[in-house]
């Protein structure tokens, strides 16, 4: 393996070498060779980088050949530890974001918002979070607008100060009491003495 490895980096000190002496303005290169030329050093690399891969798997396989059972055993262990440990983290990490949502939902937030939020806050986002919360209070702020604008009475047209009398109540009222209304507001009168 070690006869490999120098040969690929004597390989690369070769091309490098060449590469310097190329480098030389000599001649101008149109940029279509030079493309070429970089293919080419690409390919070449990508072979190497695929022949020492292919050299550290079967030396791998060779010191697992080696290994003693104990020490197998104790590989393989510390591996599903690591996957373990990992698994676990992820699943921390998601708790915690569950947590963190579940207390933005319930201030008002969509839940898609408040996972956002929640994912920010673990991370330690805090721009991110500010802007969640910026949209949020915008979209609280719209919503609260259209609900006031839902709830408010349609105002009355003209400049009368007419109180709101109903045509039962009119017709209750004493003579005195409408000449009163037709006096004081003549245009409710006329209204409601059809």
């Amino acid at each position: 393996m070690d006869e490999n490895i120098k040969t690929t980096v004597d390989e690369g000190a070769k091309t490098a070498s060449n590469s310097a002496a190329d480098a030389t303005p000599k001649q101008t290169k149109t940029a279509e060779e030079l493309y070429a030329e970089l293919l080419a050093d690409n390919k070449r690399l990508k072979g190497a980088i695929d022949k020492a891969t292919a050299d550290a798997s079967s030396w791998k396989k060779k010191y697992m050949e080696t290994q003693s059972e104990s020490e197998k055993l104790s590989m393989e262990k510390a591996e599903r530890d690591a996957a373990l440990k990992e698994e676990l983290e992820a699943l921390r990490r998601e708790s915690k974001v569950n947590k963190y949502a579940k207390s933005f939902m319930s201030v008002g937030y969509s839940e898609e918002m408040a996972t956002k939020a929640a994912e920010a806050q673990f991370d330690g986002d805090t721009d991110e979070l500010f802007r969640i919360q910026k949209l949020y209070a915008n979209e609280t702020e719209k919503r609260i607008r259209a609900e006031i604008m839902k709830t408010m009475p349609t105002p009355a047209t003209g400049n009368d100060d007419a109180p709101h009398i109903t045509q039962e109540q009119f017709d209750k009222m004493t003579i005195r009491e409408q000449t009163e209304i037709y006096e004081k507001y003549p245009a409710l009168y006329e209204k409601l003495a059809k």
